[in-house]
């Protein structure tokens, strides 16, 4: 049977409509597949450069505001530490008191003395977080753990952090400077070893302390000796994960307490070279990478310097002040670069407020505070 015009109209526009809608979909087709190949390349581009060490994080920069408490202070020397919690802020430098300011009033809270004689409260003093609320932090003199309230009263307690042996072994105290509260009975720290530098746990049950080595940290270089591994080490708030970041290597490892793992995250850049240790103060030429890290509930925070001494007082005598707040999530992943408009080493962690503070480097004849506060970014 044949087809009338009107029938025939009708079929030809449905044969035209379906070839356009053909065409159509072929050409969805080819944009979305290429929509997906952008994709995937840019998602195996990010994944490279990641584990090459190339930031694809955004780099912000922020300008520091002045601390100025009112008292005076020495200039910054090369042993620092600083501790923050609820606003207070322990502050330790050499030729200084041991104080605690309050970083909302601007004042000096407690003064606790000298240190780095044998008569002063503390010799060699080093702190660490604690989870008890009354508590400012826990300070480690010479091995022995002192509770420091929050209106300066230390409390000595009967716990170490690294037994008699330990140190009668031949490792320079002086390298335990960082340690952290496993439980009540247990601390771990970071120190010497047979295998270069380790993470070791120290168990206390009444007057004796056994220590123990726990995880080792020179898997990251052939290198021998602990000189190449120093580094700065911190727990998390949940007491499951911890931090090492090196100081000679751009790298940092992420260690899974619960089952005793190491995760090292090691990007591009100069390493330690074994041959400075040959001339007299010469591991000072090699580039300084992790300062300080600090382990927060959501992120990891690390200041990154990136430079030797040479190039850093270079920079500092142009006026050409900086330094790097690099922001990781737990699988260490980079999250954000932030640039200090300041220098300086030491720095704390407000998470909670949105806060650094940062201990900047001051001459020597500087009576001035050293610290700059900054909002955290987005």
């Amino acid at each position: 049977m044949g087809l009338t015009v009107s029938e025939l109209l009708i079929s030809q526009f449905h044969i035209h409509h379906w070839k356009s809608n053909c065409i159509i979909h072929e050409d969805m087709n080819r944009y979305l597949f290429f929509f997906l190949f952008l994709l995937l390349n840019g998602i195996i581009w990010s994944c490279w450069a990641q584990d090459r060490g190339q930031c694809t994080a955004k780099e912000v920069s922020v300008k520091g505001k002045h601390l100025s408490f009112r008292t005076a202070f020495s200039g910054t020397t090369e042993d620092v530490s600083v501790f923050l919690k609820d606003g207070l802020l322990l502050y330790k430098n050499t030729k200084e008191p041991l104080r605690v300011f309050s970083i909302h009033q601007l004042n000096v809270v407690a003064d606790l003395g000298s240190w780095g004689e044998y008569s002063s409260l503390f010799f060699l003093p080093y702190f660490s977080q604690s989870s008890q609320d009354s508590l400012l932090c826990y300070v480690s003199d010479q091995g022995i753990v002192y509770r420091l309230a929050k209106d300066g009263e230390a409390v000595k307690t009967n716990q170490r952090i690294y037994s008699w042996g330990y140190e009668n072994g031949g490792n320079r105290v002086v390298l335990v400077h960082d340690f952290a509260q496993l439980n009540d009975s247990t601390w771990l720290f970071a120190g010497k070893s047979i295998n270069g530098f380790s993470i070791f746990k120290t168990v206390n049950s009444g007057k004796n302390a056994q220590t123990e080595e726990l995880i080792p940290l020179n898997a990251i270089s052939t290198n021998k000796g602990w000189e190449p591994f120093v580094g700065n080490f911190t727990l998390s708030p949940d007491k499951r994960r911890a931090i090492y970041a090196y100081q000679f290597f751009n790298a940092f490892a992420i260690i899974n307490l619960q089952e005793n793992t190491v995760n090292i995250i090691k990007k591009e850049g100069r390493e330690f070279n074994s041959n400075t240790l040959k001339v007299p103060d010469g591991i000072a030429l090699n580039t300084n990478h992790y300062s300080c890290c600090h382990a927060g509930e959501k992120y990891i925070y690390m200041l990154y310097i990136g430079r030797d001494y040479k190039q850093v007082n270079a920079d500092n005598a142009k006026k050409k002040t900086y330094v790097y707040i690099e922001r990781y999530d737990w699988n260490g992943v980079l999250i954000q670069r932030i640039r200090l408009d300041r220098f300086g080493k030491q720095f704390c962690i407000d998470e909670k407020n949105g806060k650094i503070i940062l201990v900047s480097k001051t001459a020597k004849t500087s009576k001035v505070s050293p610290f700059y506060i900054y909002d955290l970014p987005h």
